[in-house]
């Protein structure tokens, strides 16, 4: 006669087996959730680098803020970016208040710009400034970063005023970067220059 053992469980070991099941997949859950995030933060990071890869051209205005007084005369550079771009020309538009603001001159700055470029047009007229550069030597490319010009000013009034550049993406009017390729602009970004005046 043949005895079957039967494998009997106890209550206590039941809910022991069930406890160590909850504690697995709890400990699962909480790896799952902090190590399979990570490749999608890595593209999402590597998306954004490629992102700011992609921008094309940008033109600032160089300190980015500034505190003076009344009577006080200052300076601020028109920087460039083509980054890889080769260009052909570029025009600066700088927007102003004359009333707190009186542009003394314009001079432009860097070396490599000045042996391969022409610069037709530096005018101020009564709240804008004008500046553009054209290519002269067709046989030197230029790209990178340079200091397209240095306005002089002085603070007149007391008050907040900025200069910012007139810009319309896209567009062959305002402040723009022609590329030499297709000559299109293909200035991006740009970024203007406040003055606080006491």
């Amino acid at each position: 006669m043949e005895t079957k053992n039967k494998l009997k469980i106890s209550p206590i070991g039941l809910f022991v087996i069930i406890a160590f099941a909850v504690v697995f997949f709890l400990i699962g859950y909480i790896l799952n959730s902090f190590f399979g995030q990570r490749p999608q933060k890595l593209l999402s990071t590597q998306n954004s680098q490629e992102s700011a890869l992609l921008s094309r051209a940008d033109m600032r205005l160089l300190p980015v803020s500034e505190n003076l007084t009344i009577g006080q005369e200052s300076q601020f550079e028109i920087l460039i970016n083509t980054f890889d771009q080769t260009i052909n020309g570029t025009d600066a538009v700088i927007l102003y208040n004359p009333k707190l603001i009186k542009i003394i001159a314009i001079q432009t700055a860097d070396s490599v710009l000045n042996q391969n470029f022409i610069f037709p047009r530096k005018q101020i007229e009564d709240g804008r400034i004008y500046l553009t550069a054209v290519r002269d030597n067709l046989s030197q490319q230029v790209s990178g970063q340079y200091t397209l010009a240095k306005i002089t000013f002085r603070a007149l009034f007391a008050g907040e005023a900025e200069f910012n550049l007139e810009f319309f993406p896209g567009e062959t009017y305002g402040s723009t970067i022609i590329q030499s390729q297709d000559s299109q602009n293909i200035l991006d970004k740009v970024e203007g220059f406040k003055v606080k005046i006491e």
